[in-house]
């Protein structure tokens, strides 16, 4: 069982996703060459003011996983360098590493190993640029970086789930389900006029 730790917002996080962002961008764009599209700080330490994990949630946006003239172990490898160990499905040879999941996931935890990513806990998840769940993530940060309520909402449920003892942290995260959803709902409403998300942040 684990107990979730919400910490206040942390004003050097952006600092320390620059370094990440930085490392990550020069060991994937030689091996993805214009594949990579975005770099970006996701998830509650992106948001000024939110309580969050004390996590750095980094999402990569790339036109495919693995370029079709590359070796499919080259880019999760080259992840693993930094110091990410990899989270998803695999099946021991990494040519069996599935092209079509929807997001690849990786995160480093302690002890940290050398190397230029700092002393930080890292959630990676790369997606396909433009599917929903890379679109919805930016959505959901720029939105609740402009709406005190729905930041003071979504706050409160994390507040009151972090309380309690959970198997894993994704089941304390799938219990934000319905709220997240309703967010995401007055997000869409709010994108209406005009949203697009802004540059890239490595």
């Amino acid at each position: 069982m684990t107990t979730i730790i919400l910490t206040p917002y942390d004003a050097r996080r952006p600092v320390q996703f620059a370094a990440i962002g930085a490392a990550l961008r020069t060991a994937l764009a030689p091996i993805l060459g214009g594949t990579l599209r975005r770099i970006d700080h996701i998830g509650s330490t992106a948001i000024p003011g939110l309580a969050a994990k004390p996590v750095i949630d980094i999402q990569v946006s790339v036109q495919d996983f693995v370029p079709e003239y590359a070796d499919v172990s080259v880019l999760p490898t080259a992840v693993e360098a930094l110091g990410l160990s990899w989270l998803g499905e695999w099946l021991g040879d990494r040519r069996t590493w599935s092209l079509d999941r929807r997001k690849w996931m990786f995160a480093r935890r302690p002890p940290y190993p050398p190397g230029p990513l700092g002393a930080y806990d890292v959630n990676l998840h790369l997606r396909r640029e433009g599917c929903v769940s890379q679109q919805q993530a930016l959505l959901f940060r720029d939105y609740l970086r402009v709406d005190a309520a729905a930041r003071a909402r979504y706050e409160a449920v994390k507040r009151q789930l972090a309380g309690r003892e959970w198997p894993t942290t994704n089941d304390c995260a799938s219990a934000t389900g319905d709220c997240v959803w309703a967010l995401l709902r007055a997000a869409d409403e709010w994108s209406w006029r005009g949203w697009r998300p802004g540059a890239s942040h490595a």
